[in-house]
């Protein structure tokens, strides 16, 4: 079941109340107090409290995110993704009242960029916020009631390296794009020391360039996925439908 980003506080709360291990979709709330709050009430009562952020399970990102960490320090980080303007007529009863669209779709771009970055040990400093507003949603027929309503927003950070480098990154959301040939607009690229990887999921889309290699590789972790998990250190081709030929032969 899926509610509003503005109930999920509520009712996250009354399952631990009730003894409910609880996975919830993003963004579990909206404010650190209502997030520490939560986390701290799981932990005294010693249950599962977890957001859903499924993109880290998508074979692409997840893969990205392994060559990411192997490439050095962060440079830079951008990404995007985008909902098509009519989708506000399913987000009507809430869309600029009670949450935005950076909350809605940022958070798995910034989830994943988040985790790459646990892995090498950078931290972020500071994160700033700009809208544009009034170009689309306001004047649509769904939401001409007066309301105020973000159409696109981009939330921009600045991490440090554990070496005391900066990097800086980017992350948009619209729901204000137009109808194309996919649904969501899905993508990112991201700038380390040693290489660069540019992922455009929404058409499978997924390269890397690298200080090593000296060329441009499309990769296909669909197929084989030749590198190490970097939470296991274990090799990962076998989760590749390549390997899996290769096994039943």
């Amino acid at each position: 079941m899926f509610t509003p980003d503005e109930t999920h506080f509520e009712i996250i709360d009354a399952a631990l109340d009730a003894g409910l291990h609880v996975m919830a979709t993003k963004p579990i709330v909206k404010t650190l107090e209502k997030h520490l709050f939560l986390v701290k009430k799981a932990a005294d009562k010693n249950l599962l409290l977890q957001i859903e952020v499924h993109k880290r399970f998508d074979p692409i990102y997840n893969d990205a995110v392994m060559r990411i960490c192997s490439l050095g320090e962060f440079n830079f980080f951008t990404s995007y993704m985008s909902q098509p303007k009519f989708q506000l007529e399913t987000f009507k009863a809430w869309a600029g009242i009670q949450s935005d669209i950076s909350y809605y779709l940022n958070s798995h771009h910034i989830d994943l960029h988040v985790w790459a970055m646990q892995k090498i040990g950078a931290k972020c400093l500071e994160v700033t916020g700009i809208a544009s507003k009034g170009v689309v949603a306001e004047k649509m027929e769904c939401l001409n009631d007066g309301r105020d309503c973000e159409d696109t927003i981009t939330l921009t950070a600045l991490w440090e390296n554990s070496s005391g480098s900066k990097g800086h990154a980017t992350y948009t959301a619209s729901w204000t794009a137009a109808n194309s040939d996919v649904h969501s607009q899905q993508r990112f690229f991201c700038l380390m020391e040693k290489g660069e990887v540019n992922v455009d999921q929404c058409h499978r889309g997924y390269t890397v360039a690298t200080d090593e290699t000296q060329g441009l590789s499309s990769l296909n972790p669909l197929y084989i996925r030749n590198v190490p998990d970097v939470h296991t250190g274990e090799y990962m081709a076998k989760m590749g439908t390549g390997m899996s030929v290769l096994k039943s032969s």
